[in-house]
Parts: C-alpha cells; structure tokens; sequence
C-alpha cells in the first residue's frame, strides 16, 4: 500500500477586523496511484488517458493514509447514455469505521471526458473536485456512494507537497454574517461566526490558497443525542458541494456569555481556492432551522494587501 507522510503543524490566531481579500500560493500536487486498487479505469479528457478508480456500493474503495496530510480528489459520477439532465448525487467517507463525513455534488454530462475501454455504453458527469484532511498516524479510508446513488463514481487522487512545520494557519472575518460568537476551549477564547439561510458567512479570497472551515451546530435545551445538519457551499454564487455532518452537543466547549444555546462538537472541511479572486458562501441546512457557528482559517503565509 502506498503511503506518504506530510507534515502539518496548524496554529490558529484570531485575525480583528475585516480583512481584504488575501493572495495565496499555490500548493503542488502529485497524483497517488493506487497499484493494488482492481477496479482502475481509463478515462479520456480530450484524447489525453487518465486513471480513475469506479466504486459502487457493491464495491467501495479502502485505502490506508499516513498524515498529517492533505489529499484532493477528483470525482465524476456516471449516466445513462440517453440521460441529459442535471442529477445530484453523494459519496460517504468513513475514517477508521467511525468519523463519517458526506459530500454532495450536481453534474450534467461531460462532453470532453469518455470511458476509453467503452465510451458506448456510459456517460461521465462533470469534474468536481473535494479535499480531505488526513490526521497524524495511520487512518483507514473508505470511499463508496451514498444509500440513494445507484450510479457507479470514479475517482482519481493526488497528494499534497510537503508542508513545513512552522506554517501557521490564520483565522479570518467575513465580510457577512449574523453574529459573532466567542467560545471558550481549552481555556482559550476563540471567536465564531453565526450563520442561518437568511444570513450565511459570505467571504472574499484571492487564490491559490486553502481555506479550512470549523463548524458546530447550536443546540437548544430541548435537543438531546446526535443531530444531522448540512452546510452548503458556494463559490461565486455556483454550489459547488455540500457537507452533511452529525454531531453531539459538546462536552469541553462553552460560550464565553450565558446563552440559551450550546455548541456542538466541531466538524470541519477544507476548501482549495483555485487563482483568482472568488467570494465563496456558507448557508447551514438544519431540520428545525437551529443555526450554525463557523470559523474560517487560511495559511498565515497566504495573507497578503491586494494592491489598488
């Protein structure tokens, strides 16, 4: 099994104040083959062959990672020769048969990319792309499709450059959002933002860079055990992915005031920001129109003035 080893050391420091959008640079990416893998497909972009791997419910993908590390993913679901509309569809990523995370995509048919062993008799869906974050140790991986996806997905992964231990992750302000929220952690202060589908965290950035995004679900007094909630994501005004979460209140988190809410255990995922300056938007999805706090950190070494 290949495995590669990235060195990550995250420090996060509270950022006041909004900010301009920020410059960043670009992250390396090599492609990690999966030699043992026996569902490999060939897909061609533009006559160009590249490798995919198919997984269906029948035949999810398990792969063992060594982090702390970064991997990026490339997915393309499939169609029916004649389908030509626009279908959703989820894959499921468990990490050690236990934290579960859910990614939501929309394609419509590619017209560049086909099957090269037997373009006849599938259609490929439109790239979309997530990342996953990779913690210290040895993590077991499984990659298949949500209970309602009947479609086969392909997938195709590349790993990160090594990062150095001194990068520093910076926490950002959003130029939207409903509230502020201060919570207390590990004796340390730290500063959220509320968000609701009236009013979600909207923020402006200037790729290449990263962004991670830490969210939990507020409870109420009446809300007991694990809850579901989703967040969508939309990058200049396109969603381009959803993530769908459970969670628990938390034990060893607080707000700094009284409050009649409480916060649930943090979720986070990570949002790579192609060049260019994009807005990007978070709006929580819950099923009693409970709210979500969110704090967003990026590179320290990725902030930088934008010129005039």
């Amino acid at each position: 099994m290949n495995r590669f080893a990235v060195v990550l050391f995250g420090l996060s420091f509270l950022f006041w104040g909004n900010i301009p959008p920020v410059f960043g640079k670009s992250l390396v990416w090599e492609e990690f083959p999966l030699d043992k893998y026996g569902e490999k497909a060939r897909i061609s972009i533009k006559g160009v062959n590249r490798n995919y791997y198919g997984i269906s419910r029948e035949n999810p993908l398990e792969i063992k990672l060594k982090g702390p590390r970064k991997v990026l993913i490339h997915i393309r679901n499939s169609f029916p020769t004649t389908e030509e509309a626009l279908l959703e569809y989820r894959v499921n990523v468990l990490m050690d048969e236990r934290n579960f995370d859910e990614y939501a995509f929309r394609a419509r048919p590619s017209t560049q990319a086909v099957l090269a062993d037997k373009p006849e008799n599938i259609r490929l869906g439109r790239l979309r792309k997530f990342m996953v974050e990779v913690p210290a140790g040895v993590h077991q991986f499984k990659f298949f499709p949500a209970d309602s996806v009947n479609q086969k997905l392909f997938l195709r992964f590349f790993i990160s450059e090594l990062i150095a231990k001194s990068e520093k992750r910076v926490s950002m302000s959003p130029d939207r959002y409903d509230k502020v929220v201060s919570l207390i952690y590990k004796e340390k202060e730290h500063t959220y933002f509320r968000m609701t589908p009236a009013k979600p965290v909207e923020i402006s950035v200037i790729g290449p860079t990263e962004l991670k995004v830490i969210t939990r679900l507020e409870f109420n007094r009446r809300m007991k055990g694990k809850y579901s909630y989703q967040v969508q994501i939309f990058e200049d005004d396109l969603l381009i992915q959803t993530r769908q979460y459970r969670t628990y209140k938390s034990d060893v988190a607080s707000y700094k005031r009284v409050t009649n809410v409480s916060p649930g255990r943090s979720r986070s995922f990570l949002i790579p920001v192609p060049k260019g300056k994009h807005v990007y938007r978070f709006v929580p999805v819950t099923l009693q129109k409970e709210s979500v706090i969110a704090k967003i950190l990026i590179p320290q070494k990725d902030i930088g003035i934008m010129e005039e």
